[in-house]
């Protein structure tokens, strides 16, 4: 059995972000969520699909959305007619 094992011990327990080779990497929003709920460890976390980045990119803009009409409506005075 040939084992072709390169690793370098410092890439083996450094975080993914840390590396010098993801400095000027390109990543795409599924790649950057698996890096958030992992801490860095792992870029391939939610796998490859694109829809994936999409769906918490979304997700995160309607919570943001929906906090800030929220502090705009309930935070109002009431009006002295009523």
């Amino acid at each position: 059995m040939v084992n072709n094992f390169n690793y370098n011990n410092k890439n083996l327990l450094t975080p993914v972000v840390f590396r010098k080779d993801f400095r000027n990497a390109t990543i795409s929003a599924t790649q950057a969520w698996s890096l958030f709920f992992s801490a860095g460890q792992e870029e391939n976390l939610f796998g490859k699909e694109r829809e994936i980045g999409w769906f918490y990119n979304n997700t995160l803009l309607a919570f943001g959305v929906t906090f800030a009409l929220a502090a705009i409506f309930f935070s109002a005075p009431l009006s002295p007619l009523f």
